[in-house]
C-alpha cells in the first residue's frame, strides 16, 4: 500500500488526508504547527504519526508520497526535504514564491527520480459556483460555449493585490487564467 505523510492540519489537509485514503493509500503520519492541534487532527483522523518536525516525521513514516497543505509560503522547504529523502511530492497552491525555486525543485525531484504535482481546484471559485447555481436551476440550457476568466491575487506585493483581491490576498504572484469551453 502506498504510503502517505501529510503536512498541514487544517482544512486542505485534511481534505488531502481523506482525498489520498480513498484512494487506497495509508495515511502514515500528519505535521502540524502547534503540538496540541496536530496531535487532536491525528487522533480524530486515525493517523498512526503526529508531530511538529518534518524531517523526524520523514525518517519515521518512510512516505512514498508527502503531500504538502500548508500556507503557501510554507512549502518550499518541506518539499525540498521530502525531494531530498525520495518522496513523491503533491503540493497545495502556490508550490513556490518564485520562478527559480520552482526550478531548482523541478532540477531536484529529475535528479532524484520523484514526481511532483500541483494542486489547484476552482469548484470553490464564484464564477463555477454561479455558473452550477444557473444549471440547477434550469436558467440555463446545455451549455454550448462558456468563458471565465481568473484573476488570482496572491501577492502582497502585487500591484493588483488590495484592488483586485482586498482581503483574499495572500502570498504569490499575480495571474489571469482565460478558459473557453465548446460542446
Amino acid at each position: 500500500m502506498t504510503k502517505v505523510l501529510i503536512s498541514g492540519t487544517g482544512f486542505a489537509g485534511r481534505g488531502h488526508a481523506e482525498a489520498f485514503r480513498a484512494a487506497g493509500a495509508e495515511i502514515v503520519g500528519i505535521v502540524g504547527r502547534t503540538p496540541k492541534v496536530v496531535e487532536e487532527v491525528a487522533r480524530e483522523m486515525g493517523i498512526p504519526h503526529a508531530g511538529t518536525d518534518w524531517q523526524a516525521a520523514l525518517e519515521t513514516c518512510r512516505p512514498d508520497i508527502v503531500s504538502i497543505a500548508t500556507p503557501g509560503g510554507a512549502h518550499y522547504e518541506p518539499i525540498k526535504q521530502a525531494i531530498a529523502f525520495g518522496a513523491h511530492v503533491f503540493c497545495d497552491k502556490p508550490m513556490t514564491a518564485d520562478g527559480d525555486t520552482a526550478a531548482e525543485l523541478h532540477a531536484l525531484a529529475q535528479e532524484k527520480g520523484v514526481k511532483t504535482a500541483y494542486a489547484a481546484s476552482f469548484r470553490y471559485a464564484p464564477g463555477v459556483l454561479h455558473a452550477k447555481a444557473l444549471v440547477e436551476q434550469a436558467r440555463s440550457a446545455r451549455p454550448r460555449r462558456s468563458n471565465a476568466s481568473r484573476i488570482s491575487t496572491s501577492s502582497a506585493r502585487s500591484p493588483l493585490a488590495g484592488r483586485i483581491a482586498g482581503p483574499m490576498a495572500a502570498a504569490g504572484s499575480t495571474t489571469t487564467s482565460p478558459t473557453r469551453c465548446r460542446s
